[in-house]
């Protein structure tokens, strides 16, 4: 899926130095729902982990729930466009149907 403008602006809010700590890349360079999804994947399993302090975890799950805005926002979107397109593709079979009846 391409990364829309809004997302890129999104991906370019979700820096955070426990991230960093805990090996994960910053996501200002976010290129995709998928790698989002991936980091957030990372936040949890760092955060099960249990082994940082209160503070980085804390840290670490702000940007875990600014990573899940990120990727809702992206699937919003994403329905968006295809409600668009069925959308889209009923007028277009409407209008075919018209002409036929013709």
């Amino acid at each position: 899926m391409a990364n829309s403008g809004s997302g890129k602006r999104a991906a370019a809010r979700l820096n955070g130095s426990a991230g960093e700590q805990a090996g994960i890349a910053p996501v200002a360079s976010l290129p995709a729902f998928d790698e989002a999804l991936g980091q957030l994947e990372q936040v949890v399993r760092g955060l099960e982990s249990g082994q940082m302090s209160l503070d980085d975890a804390l840290a670490l799950f702000e940007r875990g729930i600014r990573l899940a805005q990120a990727c809702q926002q992206m699937l919003d979107q994403a329905e968006l466009r295809v409600r668009q397109l069925v959308a889209e593709e009923g007028e277009t079979a409407a209008m075919l149907l018209e002409t036929e009846v013709e």
